[in-house]
């Protein structure tokens, strides 16, 4: 897998750190000819980089060339606003190889749409297979190049995504799969946004299943967010390192509009950075280094502030099993080596790949173990985690397995009765001031031989206030002078939801004004104009669910699936690594 890229990067950091301008003389001539590489120069390089004289004059030559064709393009964005943009193919798998490297000149006051049209033209492919990425972000097809921070000799990185594939992605309309999120996204927000008082379709869970109340502009960032980035880490595992860095980018996108607070509270936006750079990694696209240096040191950061510098805030939290989080480390040390070897930090690099070594070493799971877990019922995922996590003994594998399932079960079932609650909640209705009645206090009262009806509207009338709530029941009987015994007429019922009402509105309503439908209509429609929630129609909640459903087509089950590293492709480039280093090679 060894290019020239890889070499070029190197050269080109020493040339940086030497400060030597191959653009000026003696280098280059006035008329931008080739000049004169000084022999002490080229000798050095030799010796340092561990080139031959014939390579060193190569890559100095193509480096010169590229910083003289940067000077014209520079000129000529001055002179005519074309700009020169270098476009790298980076997963064309042996097609189009005469496009590997090309540039492209525009103007930067197209848009992203004509700019893949142009390059889709030079391709000859079809303008819907490329997805194109510069400055550590898709290229949005919509908007002006200027306003996406690309400038003259700008590096555009061009996917190339297989006509099959493209139209396995695309909805009935034709739109693509990421819009379809999009939309479905923004529908749920707007659901949530009208029914605050629901259940949220949109919400956000730690890693250990607990649901977060965050305010609704935050959940709605931060859930959007999640979905993309849980797209591309389904992408991810199936190898479809284009689609993946597609989705993953759109999520950095949707992170950025979170606050800084969310961020730093979670780990979520670590692990999309170690994934954007494994992507860099897989695509072999050396043009992104530096952002992935950017992402690899923000990852860092949060990890270290998530887990600690040896993982010692997860030691107390798990109880010592921490293999997993540790696995999170061992591809984190992989990339930065992979980087620092590009980076010509040969020592560095050798440090922190054998660190990776070490730790895969240690994270190693026994095949055999694999499969007698597996054999008790469980998934490959599962057993492989609790093994990692408790060192390979298979007893404590299975208790943490059984362990973690009993409690998700109790954090499923808190859910599930906080939902029952709210539901209750909501056929009892709001007190004066507004507040949902207290369930709790309502079940008291009626336990305690007070007809229901009678305890719902005297709590309503205390605004949920026990003591006040006996004084109306016990001295106020003509307050609540109503029978306890009338039902609402089905006939009745199916007039006032034929009218657009819920049918347990409609009833409770009919049944508290002993079935006078015109004062049920005015009491729901009262309570409506004074409640800051609005009821969605049955055709919403079942594009509610459909789009739910849809946006969680790919996100696993499995809580844990973020920690379900196989590490084989880790052990792979590892040893590439390793070889280069050991024999002084270069990619």
């Amino acid at each position: 897998m060894a290019t020239e890229d890889f070499r070029l990067s190197i050269v080109r950091e020493k040339l940086l750190k030497d400060n030597i301008k191959l653009w000026l003389p003696p280098y280059t001539n006035e008329n931008g000819s080739l000049g004169i590489y000084p022999e002490e120069l080229v000798e050095r390089y030799c010796t340092e980089l561990q080139y031959s004289k014939d390579d060193v004059i190569h890559l100095l030559e193509h480096l010169r060339k590229h910083s003289v064709e940067n000077l014209i393009a520079r000129t000529k964005f001055r002179e005519t606003g074309l700009a020169s943009l270098r476009i790298k193919l980076a997963n064309a798998k042996n097609k189009n190889s005469h496009f590997q490297n090309s540039v492209i000149e525009i103007s930067l006051t197209n848009t992203g749409q004509q700019l893949k049209e142009l390059i889709a033209k030079n391709m000859n492919v079809n303008v819907s297979c490329l997805k194109l990425i510069a400055v550590g972000r898709v290229i949005k097809e919509d908007k002006a190049l200027s306003e996406q921070n690309l400038k003259p000799n700008s590096q555009v990185m061009a996917l190339l995504v297989e006509n099959n594939i493209e139209q396995l992605i695309q909805n009935d309309q034709e739109a693509a799969l990421l819009q379809r999120i999009k939309d479905d996204a923004e529908f749920l927000s707007i659901i949530d946004a009208a029914n605050p008082d629901n259940d949220q379709y949109l919400q956000v869970a730690d890693q250990s299943g607990r649901v977060l109340n965050l305010p609704f502009e935050e959940r709605k960032a931060l859930s959007f967010a999640m979905a993309l980035n849980e797209k591309g880490r389904a992408a991810l595992k199936k190898k479809e390192y284009a689609k993946a860095l597609v989705f993953l980018l759109e999520a950095d996108r949707e992170f950025q509009q979170c606050t800084s607070e969310i961020l730093n509270a979670v780990d979520n936006y670590a692990l999309l950075c170690l994934d954007i750079a494994w992507c860099y990694l897989c695509l072999n696209s050396v043009n992104q280094l530096p952002d992935a240096v950017s992402r690899l040191k923000k990852c860092e950061e949060c990890f270290h502030r998530s887990y600690g510098e040896n993982l010692e805030r997860l030691v107390i939290l798990k109880k010592g099993l921490t293999g997993n989080e540790a696995a999170l480390f061992t591809r984190l040390h992989l990339l930065q080596g992979i980087v620092a070897y590009h980076r010509n930090e040969k020592d560095l690099a050798r440090t922190l790949l054998n660190r990776a070594a070490a730790e895969l070493s240690d994270l190693k799971v026994d095949d055999k173990k694999l499969s007698e877990v597996v054999a008790l019922g469980y998934s490959p995922s599962e057993a492989r985690v609790a093994l990692r996590g408790c060192k390979g003994n298979l007893e404590q594998a299975v208790q943490y397995i059984l362990k973690r399932k009993e409690e998700l079960a109790e954090i499923h079932q808190k859910e599930k009765e906080e939902r029952k609650y709210k539901k209750r909640q909501k056929e009892l209705g709001k007190t004066v001031n507004g507040e949902w009645l207290n369930v709790c206090i309502y079940d008291q009262f009626c336990s305690m031989g007070y007809p229901p009806k009678k305890v719902k509207e005297a709590l309503k009338q205390a605004n949920n206030n026990a003591s006040l709530t006996v004084d109306i029941l016990q001295q106020n009987q003509d307050f609540l002078n109503f029978s306890d015994t009338t039902d609402a007429s089905e006939e009745n019922v199916a007039k006032i939801v034929s009218l657009g009402f819920q049918i347990d509105a409609a009833r409770n309503a009919l049944e508290s004004l002993s079935n006078n439908v015109e004062g049920a209509i005015s009491h729901l429609i009262k309570e409506m104009s004074s409640s800051n929630t609005s009821n969605i129609t049955r055709e919403q909640e079942s594009q509610a669910r459909a789009a739910a459903d849809r946006l969680a087509e790919d996100i696993s089950n499995y809580e844990e699936d973020h920690l379900d590293f196989t590490l084989e492709e880790e052990e792979n480039f590892l040893k590439e690594y390793l070889t280069l280093m050991d024999s002084n090679i270069t990619k």
